[in-house]
């Protein structure tokens, strides 16, 4: 009994400790019959007399609690807004630095995969526009649309399942198997380059979805711009197809991937979360997927702030860059 009291004493401490009892927000809209402060510790004898209480009443209206900015959240944003996003309740270091350990490994999943991603869907879909009506341009449009159609925690999960051991015979286990080689002291980066052989699959998963969407939006747009009249002045001047689609069409074909540029960022971010716990890589999605097992919220947040600040900001730059290189938007203002 004893150790009971102590274990529920201790528990108390670390609970004020950390600010839990105070309420959530500046406000609280909660039935009539709950206390102003559902975060509050409350003694046992005084629930079960509130409980006993119930009996005597018939009607329960909702009721409305102001606490002002005693409260965690108005706690949270004042540190955000200071630069400190708390302490992670996991192993008790900085949350910056947990979450900034992690990033360096989804930076480089997203920068490899949107070099890869633009440099083949770029190139084939100006392969696709030379001949749109041939054999091969047919069957290699309709395998990237089957590519495009597949998911990628399923293709993920084939990958490792066929790719990563000697299971299915020896010939399958081609790639190494999940899971990064942690480097004690090494830098983040260093470790990145040393699990690089590691990251093929992911890069695999995150790039196929990619270059699909890509290579066919870029032939869509460059068959359009082929039935622009300026292509018929070049046409005139003795060029073939394929000049008049590499010197005229592409280049005006290419304005709208600046605003898929922006969604890639996001759509690699997101797809990242399931790549990560699949390959267990040690990003900022297999951290965000831990995080929220465990109710380490600190950390939660922050990755949730840090994704919506990236996400803006890269569509805000793509808006900017397309306004930039688009003439028509230019002399509109």
């Amino acid at each position: 009994m004893e150790e009971g009291v102590a274990n529920h004493q201790q528990y108390a401490k670390v609970y004020k400790e950390l600010h839990l009892e105070k309420p959530n927000f500046y406000f609280s809209v909660v039935p009539s019959h709950y206390p102003k402060n559902i975060n509050s510790i409350i003694d046992p004898n005084e629930r079960a007399k509130a409980i006993s209480g119930l009996k005597d009443q018939k009607l329960f209206l909702p009721k409305v609690y102001w606490h002002g900015s005693d409260n965690r959240y108005h706690r949270w944003i004042s540190a955000v807004l200071k630069g400190s996003f708390g302490t992670s309740q996991s192993n008790g270091q900085a949350v910056e630095r947990v979450v900034s350990r992690a990033l360096s490994w989804t930076l480089v999943l997203t920068l490899i995969d949107i070099i890869i991603s633009f440099g083949l869907g770029i190139f084939l879909g100006y392969y696709l526009s030379i001949n749109p009506k041939g054999k091969i341009q047919s069957v290699l449009n309709q395998g990237l649309y089957l590519l495009y159609s597949i998911p990628r925690f399923w293709l993920a999960t084939l990958l490792v399942v066929y790719m990563t051991t000697s299971d299915y015979g020896s010939w399958t286990n081609i790639f190494p198997s999940v899971g990064m080689d942690v480097l004690p002291g090494a830098s983040s980066w260093a470790q990145v380059g040393h699990n690089l052989p590691k990251l093929i699959l992911p890069l695999i998963c995150l790039s196929i979805f990619s270059i699909s969407y890509i290579s066919r939006i870029l032939r869509r747009s460059i068959l359009n711009e082929m039935e622009a009249p300026y292509v018929v002045t070049a046409y005139s001047k003795g060029l073939s197809r394929k000049q008049v689609v590499r010197r005229h069409a592409l280049p005006n074909a290419l304005l709208p991937l600046i605003t898929i540029l922006s969604g890639a960022v996001s759509g690699t971010l997101a797809g990242s979360v399931v790549i990560e716990v699949i390959f267990n890589i040690p990003g900022i999605g297999r951290l965000m997927y831990d995080s929220i097992l465990i109710a380490d919220w600190s950390v939660v947040y922050c990755i949730v702030l840090l994704l919506a600040l990236v996400v803006s900001l890269a569509y805000l730059i793509g808006d900017l860059c397309y306004a930039y290189f688009n003439p028509q938007i230019r002399l509109a203002q």
